[in-house]
């Protein structure tokens, strides 16, 4: 179906092609313009070679020479080919001339790619379709062009991590993070390095839920292998901890594969991890018209999710991404999201994929009522299982009284009296050896945490727990 080709100018051949940035230019402009069509001069009346034109086989019927022209297909058919070209190609084709112009401004058109491109609600209709996915491709973009991790410059023990400028490849904007203390370093609790966005991260541009997501590349897991991801607010690095060890922050941990939350014990939760793995987490806004009341945090593991590790969350918008390192040699990149080349390069067929978890799926399994329900019955439902008032979650916004879930789970394992499993028994000697240090007082009658029986193992533990929850107690 390829039109007659008039000879060839050198301004129509520098309108018809070009490097990615002169694309990128013609995305940003000519894509959020109105439809106020094209010049009637010659050369922009004239159609320039064009892939679009190329690729189409030749067939008998009414034209010149026995062709057909591509426009002389009806609208829907030109609207339905579209639907299948990257941007890149659409802002050229519409600068072929006047009639592909104007069915690349159709919003049929852009509604169909918001929905087959950012997964967006087939009902879910806009006054502008073009505008609201042009917005989308800026919100894209501005996901890591306008955010990078910085180190605090009024730490109170010093700074022991670097992080480097933003550097492309593969379709990503990465930024380095190392840890630049020494072998000693890791003893100390407040020797951490530390990192957060210098801003708030930006949702992810697609689907019809709010989520912030950025993941690392383990490239050195160092002599410790002390790396944690999560959250925090914007004024935490500074205290040089880790994310997850004090109120309002949460983590992630490689060594040991726990959870933290406003305490330096973690819950059970996943696998460690180390070298060459890629490790994600994700902030979910809640839905409030669906009746929704807390943000949720999850975690995945290259690749796959590995589960909710906090499912109530308080005055999540003050939250940010956040890197911890706390051994020598450890460094991760961080990827925050695409640049403006891969997203040109997109089309509903090959949506933009800047982390190695499939994001936009996961949203869109989000939206599945039968999926809400699950998460809705995790075991972790932030209930107060030891018999102390709960601050609702949208309540504690400046309230550091709360007790961690990490705590709630050793409380219902104190309580379990019958239960000598091996699990268990361990569990509670971690969270004693915590508390106490290698060595009890020679009024335990013994040495170690190891040689308590259960009672007393589970006594010691209340004794701990009960310290942890009221600091007054003794």
């Amino acid at each position: 179906l390829s039109p007659p080709q008039p000879p060839s100018s050198p301004q129509s051949e520098k309108r018809a092609s070009g490097t990615a940035t002169r694309h990128a230019e013609m995305l940003t402009n000519q894509l959020s313009e109105t439809d106020t069509g094209m010049s009637t001069s010659a050369s922009q009346d004239k159609v320039p070679t064009h892939p679009l034109a190329d690729a189409a086989p030749q067939v008998d019927g009414p034209g010149s020479d026995g062709e057909r022209s591509l426009l002389s297909l009806d609208t829907e058919a030109l609207l339905h080919i579209l639907t299948f070209l990257p941007l890149s190609s659409i802002a050229a084709a519409s600068a072929c001339c006047r009639e592909l112009r104007h069915i690349a401004n159709d919003p049929v058109l852009w509604q169909a790619l918001r929905v087959s491109f950012w997964s967006m609600p087939e009902h879910q209709l806009v006054s502008d379709a073009k505008a609201d996915f042009v917005r989308r491709c800026q919100q894209y973009i501005s996901m890591a062009k306008e955010r990078r991790f910085q180190v605090s410059d009024d730490s109170e023990t010093g700074p022991y991590v670097n992080a480097s400028r933003h550097t492309a490849g593969s379709g990503v904007l990465l930024q380095t993070v190392e840890y630049t203390g020494g072998g000693g370093d890791s003893l100390g609790h407040s020797t951490v390095g530390c990192v957060c966005l210098s801003a708030p991260a930006v949702n992810w541009p697609g689907g019809g839920v709010q989520v912030q997501y950025f993941e690392i590349c383990v490239r050195s897991a160092g002599e410790q292998g002390f790396i944690a991801i999560g959250w925090c607010r914007d004024s935490y690095p500074r205290r040089n901890r880790q994310p997850g060890w004090e109120a309002h922050t949460y983590g992630y941990h490689g060594d040991d594969g726990r959870a933290y939350r406003d305490s330096g014990f973690g819950k059970p939760f996943g696998p460690t991890f180390t070298t060459g793995q890629v490790v994600g987490t994700g902030l979910v806004f809640p839905r409030v018209n669906k009746g929704e009341k807390h943000a949720r945090i999850f975690y995945t593991l290259d690749g796959e999710l590995v589960g909710w590790a906090f499912p109530r969350v308080p005055a999540a918008q003050l939250l940010r991404p956040a890197i911890g390192l706390h051994s020598a040699g450890e460094r991760v990149d961080a990827v925050l999201g695409g640049d403006a080349a891969s997203l040109l390069d997109a089309s509903p067929e090959l949506k933009p994929k800047p982390f190695v978890f499939d994001i936009g799926a996961f949203i869109r399994s989000l939206e599945n009522p039968a999926a809400a329900t699950q998460q809705a019955e995790s075991p972790e439902n932030g209930k107060n299982c030891m018999g102390l008032p709960e601050i609702e979650a949208d309540e504690r916004e400046d309230e550091e009284d709360s007790v961690p879930e990490a705590l709630q789970l050793i409380w219902l394992r104190i309580q379990a009296e019958d239960d000598e499993s091996e699990a268990t028994l361990d569990e509670l000697r971690r969270f004693a050896q915590h508390g106490t240090g290698a060595r009890l007082h020679p009024s335990w009658g013994v040495e170690t945490v190891q040689q308590l029986a259960p009672d007393m193992l589970r006594h010691l533990c209340t004794l701990i727990l009960q310290h942890m929850v009221h600091p007054g107690l003794q």
